[in-house]
């Protein structure tokens, strides 16, 4: 579609989900919410514009995919379907407020232009406040006849409770690492030297620019540095401080999880220096390293002392 939505190619490790979607629709049991979710790059956004395709088209093919020529899919790669309402922050990183959730579910309210109804789209929900939370949940308990609310989540245990139990959750999986390694080389992209924890989320290796990677491979020597010894918890998390949070946290955790993978099979680590150190490390403490990453996930968007809860992680792991 046009760049509001990604792009609804099927990706081969989407296969069994799908199957379980197409399913659901034969037997008229579609949820009218339904929460995307799984971790970065596993195309969950991919997975739910294809969804949003299919539930608006006029005649889906036998596997479920939309037909890709009728006046509703048409009007869906133009980016001008009239029956489509999407919902996104102002700006990236900013909340989801009340008032922008009143404006999408009135549009909701309206007749539908097309006889496959209208569709919701919010992404990502976990950006939804408390009081937009609760204002969206009467619409998920009386969804007006034949509409869709597609939430997409990289953190779907940051949203409300209610919210979540009043949706079908569609957990995108992670791809299996030689599913990854045949989809990317399709894509002319070399997996030399790249993480199993890496293939698992092969959209990353695509979508990752030049700065990323500079952050990453610069994380790499930090953490190296901690791990041998050779750096400071409380400086190194002062600097980590100031770093993105999200794409930090995240890498934090892919990265322990790595190391442990790596200590106890000899594989899945691409990093020379880091492999060096999970060789070396008791296993304890790469696993007391990897449950703080876990922990942090769920604290990049809180109130809390992000410095400070970097630095715990650190010494936890020392």
């Amino acid at each position: 579609m046009s760049e509001l939505f990604p792009a609804a190619t099927p990706l081969p490790w989407h296969d069994q989900l799908w199957q379980q979607i197409v399913t659901t629709r034969q037997r008229g049991r579609m949820a009218h919410g339904l929460l995307v979710c799984g971790p970065p790059g596993v195309g969950k956004r991919r997975f739910a514009a294809r969804l949003a395709r299919a539930l608006l088209c006029h005649a889906p093919a036998g596997d479920g995919d939309a037909c890709g020529v009728c006046t509703s899919c048409r009007q869906w790669q133009i980016g001008s379907h009239a029956d489509v309402s999407r919902l996104v922050p102002d700006t990236p990183g900013a909340a989801i407020r009340v008032d922008g959730i009143r404006t999408f579910t009135s549009r909701l309210q309206l007749t539908a232009q097309y006889q496959a109804g209208r569709l919701g789209w919010i992404d990502p929900a976990e950006r939804l406040t408390i009081a937009a939370a609760n204002s969206l949940l009467k619409t998920l308990e009386e969804p007006p006849a034949g509409t869709h609310i597609l939430l997409i989540s990289d953190a779907p245990d940051r949203l409300l409770p209610t919210i979540r139990s009043r949706c079908r959750r569609l957990r995108v999986p992670p791809a299996p690492v030689e599913v990854a390694r045949q989809w990317l080389a399709r894509q002319n992209l070399s997996t030399d030297g790249v993480d199993h924890d890496q293939l698992r989320m092969p959209l990353q290796l695509i979508d990752t620019d030049e700065d990323a990677a500079t952050l990453a491979a610069a994380w790499r020597r930090d953490l190296a540095r901690l791990l041998a010894g050779q750096a400071d918890a409380v400086q190194l998390a002062e600097d980590w401080a100031r770093q993105p949070p999200d794409a930090l946290a995240a890498w934090l955790y892919r990265t322990a999880s790595a190391l442990i993978e790596y200590r106890l099979t000899g594989s899945g680590l691409a990093d020379a220096t880091l492999a060096r150190q999970a060789q070396t490390q008791p296993l304890p403490r790469l696993q007391r390293l990897c449950r703080a990453a876990a922990r942090i996930m769920a604290l990049r968007d809180t109130n809390s002392d992000w410095q400070l809860a970097i630095e715990s992680t650190l010494l936890e792991s020392s």
